[in-house]
């Protein structure tokens, strides 16, 4: 299943999944609203932030801040398979950060 938010002229979905997963990273933070809602009342809650959240032009690689360790990134519809079939809609991915970075143990990367 996935959720529709209409932005300009291109239709943006978000997988039920990723959905289901920023409920439970929101739902394990120690300070949070969606927790007490009914399952239904934190999913619209979220689904209102990620809307809020979007930027103002939505472009195909896009990220964004949504809520506390959420971030959205703006990729085509069915990015992660192979031959996909071609859809002109455009798929919002979560990525979930449960941590926040140790600056005592940062690694530098050589380039």
């Amino acid at each position: 299943m996935m959720f529709d938010i209409l932005v300009s002229k291109k239709q943006l979905v978000i997988s039920q999944t990723d959905i289901d997963e920023a409920m439970i990273h929101l739902n394990s933070l120690p300070h949070t609203i969606t927790k007490q809602m009914p399952k239904a009342w934190g999913q619209e809650q979220f689904i209102q932030w990620l809307t809020e959240s979007l930027p103002k032009t939505v472009n195909v690689g896009d990220s964004f801040s949504v809520a506390t360790g959420i971030y959205g990134h703006v990729l085509p519809v069915g990015y992660e398979y192979l031959n996909a079939p071609k859809d002109d809609r455009l798929q919002i991915a979560l990525s979930i950060r449960k941590w926040q970075a140790d600056m005592d143990r940062l690694v530098e990367i050589k380039r």
